[in-house]
């Protein structure tokens, strides 16, 4: 079981998942509501309340685990689809990083950056067996064809803010297994393993996030 943990402008939402036989199965859950203009507009600026409020509410819930999944709001992520050049995973972290800093406008010292290679997912499912016996000639031209960089999908969010998250949790007794952005939560939870290309629209108390997913990627 895994508790999922959303603290939004409007509220705080809390629902246990438990995986039966490869299955998402709904245990418990428990939310609060918050009144429009409420302030702070993000909970975990208030800590220690935020952490009292949402052990209450697993308590009231009678959640059977202490094990938490968070996502962060999608207007405290930087989000983007970057083309580098094909290179080792060494390399290709170096490139990344290169990228990085002429897209962020804060050093990157202070964020905390992820990145995953998303080439071939498009062009992959598409391409045709090729027959074991090829020529030389047939093998330059293939590594010729081959391109020369590959599409990264780089996301980032400020260290100050995940270590809010972090503090929160651990105020609350609970143990955060992993903090990720809305975005992916939402593409598995409304998309799931659905190719085709998508728009997510996400209507909150405060903001709405339109998100366009091709391949299970946010572009």
């Amino acid at each position: 079981s895994f508790l999922g943990v959303d603290l939004g402008a409007g509220g705080m939402k809390v629902a246990e998942l438990q995986n039966e036989k490869g299955r998402a199965r709904l245990v418990t859950y428990g939310f609060t509501e918050r009144p429009p203009g409420a302030e702070p507009l993000n909970m975990v600026d208030t800590q220690k309340e935020t952490a009292e409020l949402l052990k209450k509410i697993v308590q009231k819930a009678k959640a059977t685990t202490m094990r938490c999944i968070a996502g962060l709001p999608i207007a405290s992520v930087f989000s983007a689809v970057i083309s580098v050049p094909k290179t080792g995973e060494k390399d290709l972290k170096e490139a990344v990083l290169v990228q990085a800093k002429k897209l962020i406008p804060v050093p990157l010292e202070e964020m905390v950056i992820d990145y995953k290679e998303i080439a071939g997912i498009k062009s992959g499912m598409m391409q045709k067996a090729q027959p074991k016996d090829q020529s030389k000639d047939q093998k330059d031209q293939k590594k010729k064809d081959e391109p020369k960089t590959v599409q990264v999908l780089l996301t980032g969010a400020a260290r100050a803010m995940v270590q809010k998250y972090v503090n929160v949790f651990k105020l609350a007794g609970l143990e955060l297994d992993s903090l990720e952005t809305e975005t992916f939560a939402l593409i598995r939870a409304l998309i799931g393993k659905d190719r085709a290309t998508t728009m997510i629209v996400d209507m909150g108390a405060v903001r709405t996030n339109i998100i366009i997913v091709e391949n299970g990627i946010p572009y």
